[in-house]
């Protein structure tokens, strides 16, 4: 009879540990990381950074994220966004996706990257401008692809 008792024990304790690795996971999941595009290599890629929130000078704001670089996705869900992305020197294509209540605006943006170079990627009108800057004040570069 201990020894049934003692199996039962031992299957809840799998069953609690099953439970909570499958609540772990998901948050490993979820951790925000870099895009590291096809191509880029250490020391010889661009770093593109989002700004964290839309500036609002129409109508509210909210986080603007790079869904897509060159066609690729660049997290697996919009509540994920990467905060950084690198890619290869060379002109790239970006999606980006705004979302303020119900409302959403995506953008096309191209840029000509150049290596060992900052950009950022500004968002204005609540989501209806976007544009890149060398640095964080540089001048605007990249263009809109339409």
């Amino acid at each position: 009879m201990n020894t049934h008792f003692s199996g039962i024990e031992m299957k809840s304790v799998k069953l609690c540990a099953v439970i909570a690795l499958s609540q772990l996971l998901p948050a490993c999941v979820m951790t925000k990381a870099a895009y590291v595009a096809p191509g880029a290599v250490y020391g010889q890629q661009a770093r593109i950074l989002s700004e964290p929130v839309c500036q609002p000078d129409s109508f509210g704001s909210g986080p603007v994220e790079i869904i897509r670089i060159d066609g690729l996705k660049t997290a697996q869900m919009l509540s994920i966004p990467n905060p950084v992305s690198y890619v290869p020197p060379g002109e790239h294509k970006f999606t980006i996706f705004h979302a303020v209540g119900t409302l959403n605006f995506t953008g096309h943006l191209k840029l000509n990257a150049q290596a060992n170079t900052s950009y950022v990627l500004h968002c204005a009108g609540a989501g209806s401008r976007f544009w890149f800057t060398e640095g964080e004040n540089g001048p605007a570069v990249g263009s809109i692809d339409f």
